[in-house]
Parts: structure tokens; sequence; C-alpha cells
């Protein structure tokens, strides 16, 4: 069983040479360790449906401690709530989780969403999507009343676990993409309407997986915060540093 340890985290910047406490504690709104269940740890509510997921070996070794979608009909729903249903016009939010696949859509390479809060029609926004094919993987806010933004993470697809985050900022309207603690991408767009919808959140396939498909590979330690968290949160939570107990 794998339980990690977020709160006053002391990360040491070793490109500054400047130390800052870090709570990752802070408005953090869901934590999903997939720990053999897709149980909330922040709270008792906005816990995940599992559909014909199986729990694998995580990261470190912990049996039974991260999730694999196999990528035909199996993946995770976490009901619409508005604790996780943002808008890009008014709130700052991140996202983060790890994945490893070497071939998340099997081969065909179409274009598919690992995780996603939308019902896949062009007449609605949304505040958060992360679209991959093969080759590619990025992350997305829609607002459907003018344009949207989206911020590269590249290519994360080599059979290995991977930290992908997205953070937004509503101060400076801008969205940036992490790979593995590091700014891939930071764009900017300002949004007439609003990103918010009522649709579920899924992981592993999209609203309408007949027309585009599910996520083949392993996912895991997602995390949803209420702010832009910083760029020295990122890396600390890729790089390791959360205490472990096993």
């Amino acid at each position: 069983m794998k339980v990690q340890i977020l709160a006053f985290l002391l990360l040491a910047q070793f490109f500054t040479g400047n130390t800052q406490e870090i709570n990752l504690e802070e408005n953090l709104v869901a934590r999903y360790l997939f720990n053999g269940n897709a149980r909330n740890e922040v709270a008792d509510k906005n816990h995940g449906e599992e559909t014909s997921v199986r729990y694998e070996t995580d990261r470190f070794g912990n049996a039974d401690a991260c999730v694999y979608i196999t990528g035909e009909t199996s993946y995770i729903t976490i009901p619409h709530n508005d604790d996780l249903n943002w808008d890009a016009r008014l709130e700052s939010y991140s996202i983060a989780f790890w994945i490893k696949s070497p071939k998340p859509t099997g081969g065909s390479n179409t274009s598919r969403r690992v995780l996603s809060k939308w019902h896949e029609v062009l007449s609605e926004s949304y505040p958060y999507s992360f679209q991959f094919s093969d080759e590619f993987m990025a992350a997305n806010i829609f607002d459907h009343t003018s344009s949207g933004v989206s911020s590269t993470l590249n290519n994360p697809w080599d059979g290995e676990w991977q930290h992908a985050a997205m953070v937004y900022s509503h101060a400076t309207n801008t969205l940036s993409s992490y790979l593995n603690g590091e700014m891939v991408e930071s764009n900017t767009r300002t949004f007439d309407g609003s990103t918010s919808n009522n649709a579920d959140i899924y992981i592993g396939r999209t609203f309408t997986p007949v027309v585009e498909g599910f996520y083949q590979g392993h996912f895991d330690d997602l995390y949803f915060y209420y702010r832009a968290i910083e760029t020295c949160e990122v890396e600390t939570l890729y790089s390791g540093q959360l205490l472990q107990q096993r």
C-alpha cells in the first residue's frame, strides 16, 4: 500500500540556491492514489467509479497501487461535481498525474483523450482535457463561444513512467504544460464564455469512445488543485521527494 505525505515539504531549489516551504495540501480538492480503488483521498466525495480496470504494481514496486486501463472497455468515471468544474474566466486550477504506455492508442494513432470533462460536442465548453495520439499529448481548455488554448506535453509514450501536469493561471490567462517537472509550453488566451459544463470526468476514454476510442496503459496519482501551483511544486510532485511509507 502506498501513502504519500504532502504537507509542508521543503524543497531545495538547486538552480537558484534558494529553499522554499511548499504546502502541497493547499487548495488540494481531490487526490486519487489508486491503492486498489478509485477513492478521493482528500474528502469523502468525488470518488471514481471503475469499469473493467485492474490494479497493478506502481513505479515504487507497490502491488495493486496503480490502475491499468486496457484500451478496450475499461475506464474510470468521476461524476460531475462543482468541486472539479471550473470556469477559466474566473478561476485558477491545476491537474497532475502519472502515466505509462508504449502505445496508448494500441497502434491506431487516432486522437483520443486520457482525461477529460467534456461531452465531445463543439457547442459545449470544457475546463480541461488531455488529448493524445501515439505521437503526442496536449493539455486543452475550450470556450465554445470564442476558441480554446492548448499546450503540448510532447511525446511521453516510451513505456516508462512520465509525470504530466497542466497549470492554468486566471491572473495571467496562461495555460502551462509540464512533463517530468519541466515546463514544456505556456500559452495565453482570454476566454469570452464560461469553460464549465455538467459532464462527468472520464479517465481512459472519451464521452463517445466508439468514435475516438480508449487509452491503453497505466495511470496513477491524480491530483486536482483549485489554484495555479508553482513550478517548484510541479517539480516536487515529480521529483519523488514525497515521503513514503510502505
